[in-house]
């Protein structure tokens, strides 16, 4: 079967208009608006390369998790160009570029070129387009081809904790409505939001009016009490979610970057079903910068993220970005964390307690194993100064005492710790039982 993996994306949000380079290469060109679509024009003897974060295809992450066997290619342009398919590689940390395919396109008006990529073993796939004259591109998508046999049935829900940040996400339920309720495609039936309000300071007519839009008045129980009642409603939503996507509410995100990873859960291979897929945080303040795709923590208990710093808008830097980085004590930060339904009723519900370090105890707990891509992502503020060393310290030895996946992470507790064990092994063998409707209507009552 043939399935859309993603979209072609052009910068026009207007704080991500300086990023060009994040989304595509060469010539400036310039991007018009027309009805709230937004196309490239070109002029003669120009060239733009898709090859990047946002627009190439992460094609060896791809052939690791799914069973995707070939990538076509659907570009709608209009006037005489040159569509190029390339292929991209490091070696020695140098990118490599490979030509797999070019195709000669006089257009008239407005056209579907289709092209097919030859079977390859790159690590990113793109295109290229040289024009002959003025050219207009208005987008388009890569399909994949997957065997039906190991398609699965995805129903995907978000869960947004918020604690008086209105706009942030009242914005964010906006955007991801109009980029995927309102579209075309087969996701906008199997996706649902959970909006958890730990301030209380929002009702239900702040947001738009759709049956898969819930809104949660919530016990202010901290982001980790605030997303347990995101999978607590998610569990017990009709029909039940198989995946519930975390995320913090003062982000922005494109909706494409849901879209991938909701494709991607659909043809996932049977040894990497219970893996958390992980969302890049990128930052704020400098759009192209990588804060942390995956984090570890080492035996002293400090934070780091695994990978380093990338910038973005570099080749090399996005081909480097998709090598599997592997490590002990790896953890995924919940601005955008998507855990398997199966692996919550396991282990059991995140902790209400307010505490740093959250998302890492979930981590941990669960063993997790992480898929992260290239295009996965969320922009939020950086974490400069936020956190003191007495707070960390005081998480840390927090974290130590949950269980014996922690004794090689941090040498240092307190006696009180002790207590906050018995607390936690209590509570997280009380939330696994979540299948029960009267455990479900009582869990439910903690946090209102």
């Amino acid at each position: 079967m043939r399935e859309k993996i993603q979209h072609i994306l052009f910068q026009n949000n207007d704080t991500l208009f300086t990023y060009r380079d994040m989304f595509y290469h060469g010539d400036w060109g310039v991007l018009m608006e027309e009805e709230r679509n937004s196309y490239l024009c070109l002029g003669k003897y120009e060239c733009v390369e898709f090859n990047t974060y946002f627009n190439g295809v992460s094609y060896g992450k791809w052939r690791q998790y799914t069973d995707i066997k070939r990538v076509h290619l659907c570009v709608e342009v209009e006037g005489t160009c040159n569509i190029t398919l390339c292929g991209y590689h490091l070696e020695n940390d140098i990118p490599i570029r490979t030509a797999l395919g070019e195709k000669h396109v006089e257009a008239g008006e407005r056209t579907s070129v289709y092209m097919e990529y030859p079977e390859n073993k790159e690590q990113i796939l793109g295109f290229e387009i040289k024009t002959f004259g003025e050219v207009k591109v208005f987008g388009g998508y890569y399909e994949g081809e997957f065997g039906e046999k190991n398609t699965k049935n995805v129903e995907l829900a978000l869960a947004t904790t918020t604690c008086r940040k209105e706009e942030y996400i009242k914005e964010n339920v906006k955007r991801l409505k109009v980029g995927i309720l309102d579209s075309e495609e087969d996701m906008s039936s199997h996706f649902k939001i959970h909006i958890v309000d730990n301030g209380r300071t929002l009702k239900r007519e702040d947001f738009p009016e759709d049956a898969r839009i819930y809104y949660h008045s919530n016990k202010n129980t901290g982001g980790s009490g605030g997303f347990a009642r995101g999978m607590i409603e998610s569990r017990h939503q009709n029909p039940k979610a198989t995946h519930v996507l975390l995320m913090d509410d003062d982000v922005m995100i494109l909706p494409d970057s849901i879209f991938r990873m909701y494709v991607l859960l659909k043809h996932i291979r049977e040894k990497y079903k219970e893996s958390f897929v992980s969302g890049a945080m990128l930052l704020l303040e400098e759009k192209n910068i990588q804060h942390e795709d995956i984090g570890t923590i080492d035996d002293f208990g400090s934070f780091f993220p695994l990978k380093p710093r990338w910038n973005h808008v570099w080749l090399r830097d996005n081909l480097l970005n998709e090598k599997l980085y592997k490590r002990k004590n790896m953890y995924q930060g919940w601005w955008y964390c998507c855990i398997p339904m199966s692996v919550i009723d396991k282990n059991g519900l995140p902790l209400p307690l307010f505490i740093r370090g959250d998302d890492v105890e979930y981590s941990l707990r669960c063993k997790a194993n992480i898929i992260s891509m290239n295009g996965i992502c969320v922009w939020h503020m950086g974490f400069y100064g936020k956190y003191t060393s007495y707070t960390q310290n005081k998480n840390n030895s927090k974290m130590t005492m949950l269980g014996p996946e922690y004794k090689d992470t941090v040498f240092h507790c307190s006696i009180s710790c002790r207590l906050l064990k018995l607390v936690a092994e209590k509570y997280t063998s009380d939330s696994k039982n979540l299948m029960n409707k009267k455990q479900y209507t009582h869990l439910r009552k903690m946090y209102k």
